[in-house]
C-alpha cells in the first residue's frame, strides 16, 4: 500500500474556502446518509420480495429497470446462466388467466421495490445510469460508501485542492472541479449506461484535480507512505510526473479488466476526471492565462496563508524583541529538522545578513532556488540566484543545478549569467 501523506508546498496565499466547504459537504452528506436523514421511507425487503417471486415465476416479463440491478447481484456473467437454468425448470402455466395475474403480482412488487430503492439516500442522490435523475449529476459528488471511502478522498483533496485554488482562483476552481466531476460521471455513463447501481463520491472529481496539480506542479516532490506486509514500511519522495501517471495508467488497466461495475469502483470516472483535469491545466498553461488574468486578480484578493508557519511568526517575534540571534536560531533549526518552507528559509536569509552570516545559510537559500526552479518559478529562482553570487559566489553548486539555473538565466534573457553558470558546470567536469 502506497499513501501519499504531504508534498514540498506547505504555503498558499489565502485560506482555500472552496477546498475546505467541499470537503464539509462530503462529510456532511456522509453523515446525512448513515444516519438515514437523507432516506425517504424505512428501509425494507421489496426488492428481497419481487426477486424471490421472480425465480419462482421466471417466464414472466420483468421491469427492466430491475432485471439490470437483478443481473448485477450476480458474479460477473453468470446472471443468463442461471436464469435460464430456472426458467427451464419452472414452464409457465397453461391458464392464460392465472399467467395474467402472476403477471400482475410481479409487476406490482417490482414497482414497490423500485420505490423504496429510489428512497433510498444513495439512489436519490447518487447517480443511477439506468435511471438517472438531474440533481444526481452534481449531489453524486458529495455522496461517499463509507467512512474510508471518504477519508482517502478528502486527503486528495486537501494535499492538491488548496494549491490549485491560490493560482486558479476560488471561482475558476469551483467551475473546474464541477466540471472535472461532470466530465468524470460521463465517462462513466458511456461506459456503463445502463447500469443499475449508483455512482457515488468526490473520487473522479479529484481525479480530475490529481490530473491538473500532474500538469501545474509536474515536478513537485511528494512524499509517500509506503506498508508491504508488516516488516516493509517507510516514507519516500517523488515527483509528481512519475507517480501521478502511474496511478492512472492503474486505473486505466483497471478499468479494461475489471468486471461490471468495477468492484465497486468506477474506474472508468477515474480515467474520465484525470484527462480531463489534465487537459485543462494544459489549456490554462499553454494560453498563458494564469499569468495573463488570474495572478493579478488574486494577488489583489490574497488575505493570509492557509499553511501557518508558527516558528516563523515565533521567530519573527522574538527578533522584534531584539533578539536576533535567538530568532536566527529559531529558524535554522526550523529549516534543518521540518519540512521544506519556503516562508522559514526566507526569513532565514534575511536574518542572515543583518547577523554578517550569509555564507552560513546560503546553502538553504540554494535550496529554496532549487525548490522554486521546480515549481516553475523561474523569475524568483534567478533573483535569488543573483543574490547568492553576491553574498556567496564560492558556494559550492552541483552541476546540474548549475545548467538548470544556467538554463532559466537564459531563458529570463540574462544571457552572460546563463552562461557563466553552463561554464561553471563545464569546468567542473562531473565532479559535482
Amino acid at each position: 500500500m502506497i499513501i501519499p501523506i504531504g508534498h514540498e508546498r506547505d504555503t498558499v496565499r489565502r485560506l482555500p474556502w472552496v477546498t475546505f466547504g467541499i470537503m464539509i459537504a462530503c462529510a456532511a452528506m456522509l453523515i446525512l446518509s448513515d444516519s438515514g436523514v437523507l432516506d425517504a421511507g424505512d428501509e425494507g425487503r421489496s426488492a428481497e420480495f419481487a426477486a424471490d417471486y421472480y425465480f419462482e415465476h421466471p417466464y414472466l416479463q420483468l421491469d427492466p429497470r430491475f432485471e439490470n440491478l437483478l443481473v448485477q447481484a450476480f458474479p460477473h456473467h453468470t446472471a443468463e446462466p442461471f436464469l435460464e437454468a430456472i426458467r427451464s425448470a419452472y414452464p409457465p402455466p397453461e391458464d392464460a388467466g392465472a399467467l395474467a395475474g402472476e403477471q400482475n403480482e410481479l409487476d406490482r412488487l417490482t414497482a414497490k421495490a423500485m420505490i423504496e430503492l429510489n428512497g433510498d439516500g444513495y439512489r436519490r442522490f447518487g447517480l443511477v445510469p439506468g435511471d438517472r435523475s438531474t440533481i444526481g449529476w452534481i449531489t453524486h459528488m458529495f455522496m461517499h460508501a463509507g467512512f474510508l471511502h471518504l477519508l482517502g478522498n478528502l486527503l486528495i483533496l486537501y494535499l492538491a485542492g488548496p494549491f490549485l485554488e491560490d493560482v486558479w482562483g476560488r471561482p475558476l476552481f469551483l467551475a473546474f472541479y464541477i466540471a472535472a466531476g461532470l466530465f468524470a460521471a460521463l465517462s462513466f455513463l458511456i461506459v456503463e449506461p445502463d447500469s443499475m447501481v449508483p455512482l457515488v463520491g468526490a473520487s473522479g472529481a479529484i481525479a480530475g484535480v490529481m490530473g491538473a496539480f500532474m500538469i501545474r506542479y509536474w515536478n513537485t516532490r511528494i512524499r509517500f507512505f509506503y506498508i508491504f506486509g508488516i516488516v516493509f514500511r517507510g516514507t519516500f519522495d517523488a515527483p509528481a510526473w512519475t507517480m501521478l501517471p502511474l496511478w492512472f495508467a492503474e486505473q486505466l488497466a483497471m478499468a479494461m479488466v475489471a468486471e461490471t461495475g468495477g468492484g465497486g469502483v468506477a474506474y472508468w470516472a477515474h480515467v474520465g476526471g484525470f484527462v480531463f483535469g489534465a487537459g485543462f491545466a494544459a489549456l490554462i498553461a499553454k494560453n498563458g492565462i494564469e499569468k495573463k488574468y488570474l495572478d493579478r486578480w488574486i494577488a489583489e484578493k490574497t488575505e493570509t496563508a492557509v499553511v501557518s508557519n508558527p516558528i516563523v511568526e515565533q521567530a519573527l517575534q522574538v527578533r522584534e524583541s531584539g533578539d536576533l540571534a535567538g530568532a536566527y536560531r529559531m529558524l535554522e533549526d526550523r529549516v534543518r529538522t521540518g519540512p521544506a518552507s519556503k516562508d522559514a528559509s526566507l526569513a532565514l536569509w534575511s536574518m542572515a545578513g543583518e547577523l554578517g552570516r550569509t555564507r552560513e545559510a546560503a546553502p538553504v537559500l540554494l535550496a529554496l532556488v532549487e525548490m522554486e526552479l521546480r515549481g516553475g518559478e523561474t523569475e524568483l529562482a534567478v533573483s535569488h540566484w543573483q543574490e547568492l553570487l553576491e553574498q556567496a559566489p564560492g558556494l559550492t553548486v552541483r552541476n546540474e543545478l548549475l545548467v538548470r539555473i544556467g538554463q532559466a538565466l537564459l531563458a529570463a534573457g540574462n544571457r552572460d549569467a546563463g552562461l557563466a553558470a553552463l561554464r561553471r558546470a563545464l569546468l567542473a567536469g562531473g565532479s559535482g
